[in-house]
């Protein structure tokens, strides 16, 4: 029987350098403005985002492994 591909934690999917890292471009790309904008910075939906784009990765890897 073949295995979901979320079946596994994303920490079984995915090494850690590539989820810091996704999560470090994240936090880099959020401050490339000429002028950094006043306001508060969402840090939770921020590590939403690299959460799902992990996730996204991580089954491309599973389906190209197949």
């Amino acid at each position: 029987m073949e295995m979901d591909l979320r079946e596994k934690s994303l920490s079984e999917r995915l090494p850690g350098h590539i989820f810091n890292k996704v999560h470090e471009a994240i936090g880099e790309a959020s401050m490339c403005w000429d002028k950094v904008p006043l306001g508060i910075f969402d840090s939770s939906k921020a590590s939403t985002i690299g959460f799902n784009l992990c996730q996204l990765i991580a089954d491309e890897l599973g389906k190209a492994n197949k």
